[in-house]
């Protein structure tokens, strides 16, 4: 059945193209639909912290009395900071 099938509609790849250029509404339509569907899903490129910058942040999960940060070193995705605790 599939050889009779690719010979009369072609391949799948062959009738999708054939489909969009005998239906460009149908283009039209579906990406609008894309542009909507993906639009929230993409999230801004966070802007570039300096590692010495003062607005870096430091969220401690573990309840500390006092806390230093000893070290700070980046890559171009991350901020990797050491910190230690301070004994009293």
């Amino acid at each position: 059945m599939y050889p009779q099938q690719k010979q009369a509609y072609g391949t799948r790849a062959e009738y999708k193209k054939q489909y969009r250029n005998e239906n460009p509404e149908y283009v039209r339509r579906n990406a609008a639909f894309v542009k909507k569907y993906r639009t929230p899903r993409r999230k801004a490129d966070p802007e570039p912290v300096s590692p010495t910058s003062c607005d870096l942040r430091l969220s401690v999960w573990a309840q500390t009395d006092n806390v230093s940060i000893t070290h700070v070193s980046h890559t171009s995705r991350d901020i990797f900071v050491t910190v230690s605790r301070n004994e009293a």
